[in-house]
C-alpha cells in the first residue's frame, strides 16, 4: 500500500516521540476490520463487543489515515462506507438520524480536500441535499426523518450542518448550499430558547416553541446541554460568519460568550447542564475552551480569550500526578479522546498568543495519555490517577483521533493551515 512518508517524518515527530506511535499506526492499518473492509466500533482485547460498522464516524477515521500518508486505505474505507448508505444517508432501519450523518458528511469533505477525488464531494452533496429535503422544518433541522414521519425536535446539535453546508459551498461554489447555511443560521438565532437565555435548548421544536419550553423544564437534566449541542451550534454560526460577516450573527456569538462568562463566574467552570447539574465536567470545559479559541480567531472577540484561559486554569487544577485528567467530579478515570482534544485546544490558544506554556502542557498531556493508555491491542478508553486501567475497551475511532497529536508540529500554527484546522475539529 502506498505511503507518502515514513512515520519518523510526520510533523512534530522528531521533537515529540509518543509512546508506541509506530505500533499504533500499524494497528490502524491492520486491526478492527470487518469482512467488507469496514471498521467495527468497539473491541475488548481481540474480541469485538460492538460490531456496528463505523460508517457514521467515517470523518474520525479515513481522513486521518490520508493525513498520515495512507491514502489508499483511506479511500478503501470510504468506498466500503458507500455500501451502507441508502438515498445518500446512513440510516437505521428506515430513519436517517442527523447525529449519525454529521461526521460522515465532514469525512467526505475532508477526504476530498486531501485526495481531490470528485466522487467524495458528490457523496457529501447528495447527503446534504437529502438532509435538507427530509429534515428541514420551518428553517430548522429536526433530529431524524423517515418515510412519512419526522422528529418534532430540532436539537441545536443539528445546526452543525450549517458548517457542512458552508464547507460544501466553498468546495463547489454552488450558492444553494450557502443559502441553506444562512437560512439555518438565521432560524437558529431566532429560537425561543436562545432569545430568552442565550443558550439553545435540547428540546427546541420548530412549530410549537411552547411545547419545547415545557419539555425542557420537565427534563431531569434541564433544557440546555453545552457539549455537543450548544458548541456545535456556535461552530455552525462561526462558519457562516467567517463567510458572510453579518452583524446579527456576530452579536449572537457575543451573547453566547457573555452567558458562558456568567456561568464561569458563578461556578468556577462551565457546567454541562447549566441550572441542573453543576458538577465539573471535563468534556464541557475542554470543548468550550476549544470553541472560544476559534471565536477569538474568527471574530476577534478578546473576552473569549480571557475566558478560555480561565477555563484552562480550572482544568489544570484537577490534573493528576500521572499527567491525566479526571473525566468529571468524582470520576475515577480519565477519557482518551478528551485528553486528545484538550491538547488541540491548548495548541490553538498557544497559536493565539496565550502563552508558550500551553503547547508544553499539550505535549506533556499527549505523552502521558499515550503512555498510560497503551495496551497490547490499542489505546484503552480510561485510566485512573494511579495508572490503573478503569475501562479496557478499545473504542476504534479514538485510535485514529489520537493521532491528532502526531499531526501538530511543534512550531505549527494550527490556524495557518485551514486543512489542518478542519481535520482537528471535533463535532
Amino acid at each position: 500500500m502506498r505511503r507518502s512518508r515514513p512515520v519518523t517524518e510526520l510533523p512534530g515527530r522528531s521533537s515529540r516521540v509518543l509512546p508506541g506511535a509506530d505500533e499504533q499506526l500499524r494497528r490502524l492499518l491492520t486491526y478492527w476490520r470487518q469482512s467488507d473492509g469496514m471498521l467495527s466500533t468497539v473491541y475488548r482485547g481481540t474480541q469485538c463487543v460492538d460490531p456496528e460498522p463505523l460508517v457514521a464516524d467515517l470523518g474520525d477515521t479515513a481522513p486521518f489515515l490520508a493525513a498520515l500518508g495512507f491514502e489508499r486505505p483511506a479511500l478503501d474505507l470510504a468506498r466500503a462506507a458507500c455500501n451502507h448508505l441508502t438515498r445518500g444517508l446512513y440510516r437505521r432501519g428506515s430513519r436517517a438520524y442527523l447525529f449519525d450523518n454529521h461526521d460522515l458528511m465532514l469525512g467526505w469533505l475532508e477526504l476530498h480536500e486531501q485526495t481531490g477525488e470528485p466522487w467524495l464531494l458528490q457523496r457529501c452533496c447528495d447527503g446534504l441535499r437529502a438532509i435538507q429535503a427530509e429534515c428541514e422544518v420551518s428553517g430548522r433541522l429536526v433530529d431524524w426523518a423517515g418515510p412519512g414521519e419526522r422528529s418534532w425536535r430540532a436539537s441545536s446539535f443539528n445546526a452543525g450542518f450549517i458548517e457542512v453546508a458552508v464547507d460544501a459551498y466553498r468546495a463547489t461554489q454552488d450558492g444553494l448550499y450557502l443559502d441553506w447555511a444562512k437560512r439555518w443560521a438565521w432560524h437558529a438565532i431566532g429560537a425561543r430558547s436562545f432569545r430568552r437565555h442565550g443558550l439553545w435548548s435540547r428540546f427546541d421544536t420548530p412549530r410549537w416553541e411552547w411545547l419545547g419550553a415545557i419539555l425542557g423544564r420537565l427534563s431531569k437534566h434541564g433544557p440546555c446541554r453545552i457539549f455537543k449541542d450548544n458548541t456545535n451550534c456556535v461552530w455552525g454560526l462561526l462558519s457562516i460568519f467567517s463567510e458572510a460577516a453579518e452583524p446579527e450573527l456576530g452579536q449572537a456569538i457575543g451573547q453566547f460568550v457573555r452567558v458562558l462568562t456568567q456561568l464561569y463566574h458563578q461556578h468556577g467552570h462551565i457546567p454541562q447542564y447549566p441550572g441542573r447539574e453543576l458538577r465539573f465536567d471535563l468534556a464541557a470545559n475542554v470543548f468550550v475552551a476549544d470553541l472560544l479559541a476559534d471565536i477569538v480567531h474568527f471574530t476577534g472577540e478578546t473576552s473569549a480569550l480571557d475566558l478560555a484561559c480561565n477555563l484552562v486554569d480550572a482544568i489544570e487544577q484537577r490534573r493528576w500526578q500521572n499527567g491525566l485528567l479526571p473525566r468529571g467530579a468524582g470520576q475515577p478515570g480519565d477519557h482518551l479522546d478528551i485528553m486528545t482534544d484538550y491538547g488541540v485546544a491548548l495548541c490553538k490558544l498557544d497559536a493565539l498568543g496565550a502563552g508558550r506554556r500551553l503547547f508544553q502542557l499539550a505535549a506533556e498531556g499527549w505523552s502521558s495519555a499515550w503512555r498510560w493508555h497503551q495496551s497490547e491491542h490499542g489505546l484503552v478508553l480510561s485510566v485512573g490517577s494511579d495508572g490503573r486501567v478503569i475501562d479496557d475497551r478499545i473504542i476504534v475511532k479514538y485510535q485514529f483521533l489520537a493521532t491528532k497529536a502526531l499531526l501538530i508540529g511543534e512550531h505549527n500554527d494550527v490556524y495557518a493551515k485551514p486543512g489542518l484546522w478542519r481535520l482537528l475539529r471535533d463535532r
